[in-house]
């Protein structure tokens, strides 16, 4: 798949899959006080017209694949991980342009955004897939992907431009990362509470009361 002819609009839709195999820990140091994280959590997936993004990156004609986490795994996640929700709900508001860019954490070149990063700990220097986006008054288009392996143009690792562009209808576009957004916002929300409860059973006053039997 090479992008959208000008007379057809793609469709983006999300979906949950399975992380990759990773030693990370973050996630599972919250499973502690998060019951859902006591297991690898998914991440959403981006479709384009029904088809895996991450497997349409994969198929591209990469030089030294496994070098780039392109081999048989794809090793990164899409900035919608369910690890990390109350993050993820910012980056698709980000994707919708709805949000500005986080310049701090993501120091891109203007109008380039995230899709999928490392899944441990969303590093820019260990490897980003971004694209250009851009929105106009009817049309949302993604370009000029390309593997960023640092937080410069000169560490620049794969130019995935070979994929894409992809012309989405704006207004879908936006509503699909939004409704996405609000419940990672839902889910953000239960998590906290999830760790409110055990900070009451099992911090200073928990311990008291058990205790105590008050």
């Amino acid at each position: 798949m090479t992008g959208s002819s000008p007379a057809a609009l793609s469709v983006l839709t999300l979906r949950e899959t399975a992380r990759p195999p990773t030693t990370g820990t973050g996630y599972r140091r919250r499973g502690e006080r998060v019951p859902r994280l006591r297991q690898p959590p998914p991440h959403l997936d981006l479709l384009v017209d029904g088809v895996p993004l991450q497997r349409l990156l994969v198929e591209l004609p990469v030089p030294e694949p496994e070098t780039y986490g392109f081999g048989d795994t794809f090793d990164l996640v899409s900035v919608a991980d369910l690890a990390h929700p109350g993050y993820a709900a910012g980056d698709l508001r980000r994707l919708a342009g709805e949000l500005p860019p986080d310049e701090e954490l993501w120091p891109l070149e203007p109008g380039r955004l995230p899709l999928y990063v490392c899944p441990i700990d969303g590093d820019l220097a260990c490897g980003a897939v971004t694209v250009a986006v851009h929105h106009d008054a009817t049309t949302t288009t993604w370009s000029g992907f390309r593997l960023q392996n640092g937080y410069s143009d000169d560490e620049i690792g794969l130019d995935l431009s070979a994929l894409g562009p992809f012309v989405f209808a704006r207004e879908a576009h936006r509503d699909v990362l939004l409704r996405a957004a609000d419940d990672l916002d839902a889910l953000e929300a239960e998590d906290r509470a999830a760790e409110l409860a055990h900070r009451r059973e099992h911090g200073p006053r928990g311990r008291w009361r058990r205790l105590t039997g008050r």
